[in-house]
């Protein structure tokens, strides 16, 4: 639906989510999140590149905040 765990190597980009307002992302980039001491990676594979909330895709427990991640289409796609 919005793409999947993913292993930190992968990551494109390290966000700290207690700082960010907001993140942008290519379609199909790996993004690793930062919470304090928690850390999790995630791919972003978005159906029409709709914006996702971080909660949506974050393990339980990993942060309380709601951040928007923006998906932009890759080079690779037509839409």
């Amino acid at each position: 639906m919005y793409g999947a765990m993913s292993s930190p190597s992968q990551a494109v980009k390290v966000v700290d989510v207690e700082s960010a307002k907001f993140v942008n992302v290519v379609c199909g980039e790996t993004v690793t999140f930062r919470s304090g001491d928690k850390s999790f990676s995630w791919k972003f594979e978005v159906l029409n590149h709709q914006a996702v909330d971080l909660m949506a895709v974050a393990p339980k427990g990993f942060t309380n905040k709601s951040l928007k991640v923006y998906i932009t289409p890759n080079l690779h796609e037509s839409n």
